[in-house]
Protein backbone atom coordinates (compact mmCIF):
# COMPACT_ATOMS: atom_id res chain seq x y z
CA UNK A 1 0.00 0.00 0.00
CA UNK A 2 1.35 3.39 -0.94
CA UNK A 3 0.97 6.45 1.23
CA UNK A 4 -0.97 9.31 -0.31
CA UNK A 5 1.22 12.34 -0.97
CA UNK A 6 0.54 15.40 1.17
CA UNK A 7 -1.74 17.87 -0.54
CA UNK A 8 0.16 20.68 -2.21
CA UNK A 9 0.27 23.91 -0.25
CA UNK A 10 -1.97 26.53 -1.86
CA UNK A 11 -0.11 28.82 -4.24
CA UNK A 12 -0.22 32.59 -4.47
CA UNK A 13 -3.16 32.66 -6.92
CA UNK A 14 -5.28 30.44 -4.69
CA UNK A 15 -4.45 32.46 -1.61
CA UNK A 16 -5.18 35.73 -3.46
CA UNK A 17 -8.74 34.54 -4.09
CA UNK A 18 -9.51 32.54 -0.93
CA UNK A 19 -7.30 33.85 1.89
CA UNK A 20 -9.88 36.28 3.25
CA UNK A 21 -12.89 33.97 2.98
CA UNK A 22 -14.04 32.15 6.09
CA UNK A 23 -15.12 28.53 5.57
CA UNK A 24 -18.70 27.62 6.43
CA UNK A 25 -18.71 25.96 9.88
CA UNK A 26 -20.96 23.10 8.73
CA UNK A 27 -19.77 22.30 5.21
CA UNK A 28 -16.27 23.77 5.14
CA UNK A 29 -17.10 25.47 1.81
CA UNK A 30 -15.71 28.90 1.04
CA UNK A 31 -17.92 31.44 -0.69
CA UNK A 32 -15.56 34.08 -2.00
CA UNK A 33 -17.38 37.31 -2.89
CA UNK A 34 -16.68 38.47 -6.42
CA UNK A 35 -17.06 42.17 -7.14
CA UNK A 36 -17.35 43.86 -10.48
CA UNK A 37 -14.75 46.59 -10.64
CA UNK A 38 -13.14 48.91 -13.12
CA UNK A 39 -9.60 49.87 -13.96
CA UNK A 40 -8.78 53.48 -13.25
CA UNK A 41 -7.01 55.58 -15.83
CA UNK A 42 -4.68 58.28 -14.54
CA UNK A 43 -2.48 60.71 -16.44
CA UNK A 44 0.57 59.32 -14.63
CA UNK A 45 1.68 57.88 -11.28
CA UNK A 46 2.03 61.36 -9.75
CA UNK A 47 -1.61 62.19 -10.54
CA UNK A 48 -2.79 58.88 -9.03
CA UNK A 49 -0.71 59.48 -5.89
CA UNK A 50 -2.02 63.03 -5.45
CA UNK A 51 -5.63 61.81 -5.70
CA UNK A 52 -5.13 59.00 -3.18
CA UNK A 53 -3.15 61.35 -0.88
CA UNK A 54 -6.07 63.81 -1.11
CA UNK A 55 -3.73 66.52 -2.36
CA UNK A 56 -5.76 66.91 -5.56
CA UNK A 57 -9.55 67.03 -5.64
CA UNK A 58 -11.04 63.93 -7.22
CA UNK A 59 -13.59 61.17 -6.78
CA UNK A 60 -11.44 58.12 -6.15
CA UNK A 61 -13.55 56.26 -3.56
CA UNK A 62 -16.89 57.36 -5.00
CA UNK A 63 -16.03 55.54 -8.23
CA UNK A 64 -16.62 52.38 -6.20
CA UNK A 65 -20.17 53.49 -5.42
CA UNK A 66 -19.40 54.58 -1.85
CA UNK A 67 -20.33 57.90 -0.33
CA UNK A 68 -18.23 58.85 2.66
CA UNK A 69 -18.62 62.07 4.66
CA UNK A 70 -15.73 64.53 4.40
CA UNK A 71 -14.85 65.00 8.08
CA UNK A 72 -13.65 62.22 10.38
CA UNK A 73 -16.34 62.70 13.03
CA UNK A 74 -19.14 62.32 10.47
CA UNK A 75 -17.34 59.29 8.99
CA UNK A 76 -17.38 57.70 12.45
CA UNK A 77 -21.07 58.46 12.98
CA UNK A 78 -22.01 56.58 9.77
CA UNK A 79 -19.47 53.71 9.98
CA UNK A 80 -20.18 50.13 11.07
CA UNK A 81 -18.46 50.02 14.47
CA UNK A 82 -16.09 47.15 15.37
CA UNK A 83 -14.51 48.51 18.56
CA UNK A 84 -10.95 47.18 18.91
CA UNK A 85 -11.66 44.14 16.69
CA UNK A 86 -10.24 45.97 13.68
CA UNK A 87 -8.84 44.13 10.66
CA UNK A 88 -6.37 45.30 8.02
CA UNK A 89 -8.00 47.78 5.66
CA UNK A 90 -10.63 48.94 8.14
CA UNK A 91 -10.78 52.45 9.53
CA UNK A 92 -9.27 53.56 12.85
CA UNK A 93 -10.99 56.56 14.43
CA UNK A 94 -9.17 58.68 17.02
CA UNK A 95 -11.25 60.19 19.84
CA UNK A 96 -10.52 63.30 21.91
CA UNK A 97 -11.01 63.39 25.67
CA UNK A 98 -14.57 64.63 25.09
CA UNK A 99 -15.26 61.68 22.75
CA UNK A 100 -15.32 63.65 19.51
CA UNK A 101 -13.49 61.99 16.61
CA UNK A 102 -10.67 64.19 15.31
CA UNK A 103 -8.71 61.90 12.98
CA UNK A 104 -9.02 58.71 10.94
CA UNK A 105 -6.54 56.28 9.38
CA UNK A 106 -6.57 52.89 7.65
CA UNK A 107 -5.47 49.93 9.77
CA UNK A 108 -2.31 48.25 8.46
CA UNK A 109 -1.96 45.55 11.13
CA UNK A 110 0.39 45.23 14.12
CA UNK A 111 -0.85 48.46 15.71
CA UNK A 112 -0.05 50.63 12.67
CA UNK A 113 -2.15 52.84 10.39
CA UNK A 114 -1.81 54.55 7.04
CA UNK A 115 -2.78 58.23 7.38
CA UNK A 116 -1.88 61.79 6.53
CA UNK A 117 -0.86 63.32 9.89
CA UNK A 118 -1.94 66.83 8.90
CA UNK A 119 -3.65 68.52 5.99
CA UNK A 120 -1.24 68.80 3.07
CA UNK A 121 1.17 66.12 4.33
CA UNK A 122 1.83 62.84 2.51
CA UNK A 123 0.22 59.61 3.59
CA UNK A 124 2.58 57.54 5.74
CA UNK A 125 2.66 54.46 7.96
CA UNK A 126 2.68 55.20 11.72
CA UNK A 127 2.06 53.38 14.99
CA UNK A 128 -1.21 54.09 16.78
CA UNK A 129 -0.16 56.71 19.33
CA UNK A 130 -3.05 56.72 21.81
CA UNK A 131 -5.48 54.39 23.60
CA UNK A 132 -8.44 56.54 22.52
CA UNK A 133 -9.34 54.85 19.25
CA UNK A 134 -11.89 52.45 17.79
CA UNK A 135 -12.43 50.73 14.46
CA UNK A 136 -15.11 50.76 11.82
CA UNK A 137 -15.80 50.14 8.16
CA UNK A 138 -18.10 51.15 5.30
Amino acid sequence: MTDKPNPKEPGFSTLAVHAGATPDSTTGARATPIYQTVGYVFDDADQAASLYNLQTFGYVYSRLGKRIPRVSHDQYVHAHKVGRNVRKGELVFFHSGSGRVYHVGIYAGRGRIWHAPRSGERVRLDRIWTQRWSGGWY
